[in-house]
């Protein structure tokens, strides 16, 4: 039993042993494996070191950069706000000077004016001092008749009383004496009446002298005082003039220079011209050789042209012929087997009778024959009813390829209403957008934010917002102008507008694309400042319009910086596209300067228009409410805008081109556009027709007018 527990001990020592040389084992394999990973781990943390550091070199060569590139950036900007600072004060400088200039002028104006007043005042007044001196020498003259009128009377009566005394003294004294009172008592009135007189005259005289004397006082301090600012607005024309005159000499060198340096490149660009003019003969000379073989090698290739044309010709008749002889050859032969088959049969059938003799031994083959026939009718009928099948086939292969075209041509209606519909939503969704844009750039208006008060950044951001939605407001119209082609719709909406109406017979055979007069603005057309040409521009206006009359609104009065734009600021512009005056909604027709357009609110009219156009900048909302469309009683104004679709210069079998037309003045302006989706039309008008003209009629298309246009586009 010892041995045996001896043995058992000895066998688990060595079980053991063995375990636990195989678990060192296992574990000196986990600590070299362990140990590779701890290398590889070491490896990889230097590698990512290695990585990190490049990384945050990188890092900090791109900030630097960025912080050199804001650094450029914001000194440009830094410049471009002073330039365009500098350029405002210099227009603002030009403009105060030019106002000066025009003030010292109506001074200079309203100073003749008074001038010419006193002398006309100091003119009535030597008038009224001779008519008082004439009047004076007529109450002394009256004064002197008087006193003689009164001697001759005193004279009388001496003569009266020293006359003899006659038959009744006491009458004729008695007499006397009375007549002596009544002429004293006559003589004292006058005397008394010429006295007041000359006393109320010489007062009259006395305040009268005074005033004329007080007047011309009056006038001559006026007299002296406005020759004195006549001699100071002198003057400082003379400065203006002596600086226009300097700067007018500055500007004859510069011109000078101008005119030098171009007759310099003149006389080069006449050296080139005739050397040009040289190569251009040479050239001209080699060309008349060219043409010359070319019209020979054409007149060659038409000769072969047209004998290639009659050999084909003659090809496809002797092919026409050969066909012909083909089948009349197989019509014959046909025929020919017929009439042997026939024939024969009439033979077996001669012989079959002569030999038989009887009705028991014609049965068979009569039985024969008649099984023969409604074979032959069998194969005929069934020669027939392929024929039927194959002309079916056909057809029903012609309608199904008509279908696949239906089916083709409605997957692409639909995919362009689905294109359309995701276009009207993305729309609707930049609408909402722009328009919550709006009302906050409105409530910060309505908050305090004056509109002048601004950044420049903040401006330019809402003139890119406004021509966007102008923009793709035209787009949208465009293509869905475009999406009524595709569908082919037989019949075009008329005109919204009650007043201004245009149908498609009115227009004759172009088909029309209607499209509803887009609003006249509440304050000004919107012009961009490029033009814009598109409507984005009376856009622009009209919020910036409306912007500037809500913070004047909610500040209670107008601000100091409202007061200084009272006045519009028009410069001449050039327009891309056809715009529209906002004063008389007339085109403003031409290529180049066809108006003038305002750089505070962006109100375009005609030049002769902007005279009429109310001065406050902008334009209140209350003077620019009126009707759109033609005025009858001057025939002025735009009453319809829209896309026609015309036929090609090859006919309607070539198909239809787009145009817009204009209906402006009693014309039709027709402008082209090109064949792009969303394309605009030019400043270039392709056609104008006057519907004054005596010659001018409108009438429907028949369908002899237009034999191959389709139906849905008459």
């Amino acid at each position: 039993e010892l041995s045996y527990e001896v043995s058992s001990l000895k066998r688990r020592a060595t079980d053991g042993m063995s375990e636990a040389d195989v678990k060192l084992k296992e574990m000196d394999r986990l600590l070299k494996a362990v140990m590779q990973e701890k290398e590889n781990s070491s490896r990889e943390i230097a590698d990512l070191q290695e990585k990190l550091t490049l990384q945050t070199k990188e890092l900090q060569d791109a900030l630097t950069q960025r912080k050199l590139a804001m650094s450029e950036y914001s000194e440009v900007s830094d410049k471009l706000t002073e330039l365009r600072n500098q350029k405002q004060k210099l227009s603002r400088q030009v403009r105060d000077k030019e106002e000066e200039l025009e003030t010292a002028m109506q001074k200079i104006d309203t100073l003749r004016q008074d001038l010419r007043r006193a002398e006309k005042l100091r003119r009535e007044l030597e008038g009224r001092s001779e008519e008082a001196e004439a009047e004076a020498s007529k109450e002394r003259k009256l004064r002197e008749r008087s006193e003689e009128y009164t001697r001759n009377i005193e004279g009388e009566l001496e003569k009266m009383q020293q006359r003899p005394q006659g038959r009744s003294p006491s009458l004729n004294s008695i007499e006397a004496s009375q007549e002596v009172t009544r002429l004293k008592s006559d003589l004292e009135r006058v005397c008394v009446d010429q006295e007041e007189r000359a006393q109320q005259q010489a007062l009259r005289h006395s305040h009268e002298m005074s005033a004329i004397r007080d007047q011309l006082a009056e006038a001559e301090s006026t007299k002296s005082a406005l020759q004195n600012e006549v001699t100071v607005l002198t003057k400082k024309v003379e400065q203006l003039r002596s600086e226009l005159e300097k700067r007018s000499e500055e500007q004859e060198d510069s011109v000078m220079d101008v005119k030098r340096r171009h007759d310099r490149e003149k006389a080069m660009l006449l050296d080139d011209n005739k050397k040009l003019l040289g190569d251009v003969e040479r050239l001209t000379e080699s060309l008349n050789r060219m043409q010359n073989e070319r019209r020979s090698l054409e007149e060659e290739y038409e000769d072969l042209r047209s004998k290639k044309e009659s050999i084909a010709q003659w090809e496809a008749q002797i092919t026409e012929i050969i066909q012909w002889v083909s089948d009349e050859k197989d019509a014959r032969g046909y025929l020919q087997a017929l009439a042997t088959r026939m024939t024969e049969e009439l033979e077996t059938l001669k012989v079959s009778g002569v030999v038989g003799g009887g009705s028991s031994v014609l049965a068979p083959p009569e039985k024969n024959w008649r099984n023969r026939r409604s074979q032959k009718l069998d194969k005929m009928e069934l020669l027939n009813l392929q024929s039927s099948l194959n002309s079916e086939i056909q057809a029903k292969q012609v309608i199904s390829e008509e279908l696949s075209k239906v089916r083709a041509d409605l997957v692409a209606a639909q995919k362009d209403v689905r294109e359309f519909k995701q276009r009207y939503e993305n729309i609707s969704r930049e609408n909402m957008r722009k328009e919550k844009q709006v009302r906050d750039l409105q409530s910060r208006l309505e908050a305090g934010e004056g509109l002048l008060e601004r950044p420049a950044s903040q401006m330019s951001f809402l003139e890119q917002f406004l021509k966007e939605t102008s923009l793709r407001r035209g787009g949208s119209l465009e293509s869905e102008e475009g999406d009524v082609e595709d569908e082919g719709a037989p019949s075009v909406p008329s005109l919204t507008s009650s007043r201004s109406f245009i149908s498609q017979e009115q227009l004759g055979s172009p088909h029309m694309e209607s499209r509803p007069l887009p609003p006249l603005p509440q304050t000004a057309t919107n012009v961009p400042p490029g033009v814009m040409p598109t409507m984005a521009h009376h856009q622009h206006s009209s919020v910036a319009m409306g912007m500037s009359g809500g913070s004047s609104s909610s500040g209670g009065g107008p601000s100091p910086h409202m007061m200084k734009q009272k006045a519009h600021q028009f410069l001449v512009r050039s327009f891309s596209n056809p715009i529209k005056c906002s004063h008389c909604t007339s085109l403003m027709v031409g290529l180049t300067r066809q108006g003038v357009v305002c750089e505070v609110c962006g109100f375009a009219c005609h030049t002769t228009c902007k005279e009429k156009v109310p001065q406050i900048c902008p334009v209140p909302p209350d003077q620019t409410k009126r009707p759109l469309g033609i005025d009858p009683t001057r025939g002025i104004g735009t009453a319809y805008e829209g896309f026609v679709k015309v036929p090609k210069p090859g006919g309607v079998k070539k198909g239809w081109s787009r145009q817009f037309v204009v209906v402006c003045d009693f014309k039709l302006f027709l402008y082209d556009i090109s064949p792009e989706r969303n394309a605009l039309p030019s400043v270039w008008v392709s056609t104008v027709l006057d519907m004054r003209d005596d010659q001018f009629e409108v009438s429907t298309v028949r369908d002899s007018d237009v034999i191959h246009a389709n139906k849905k586009d008459i």
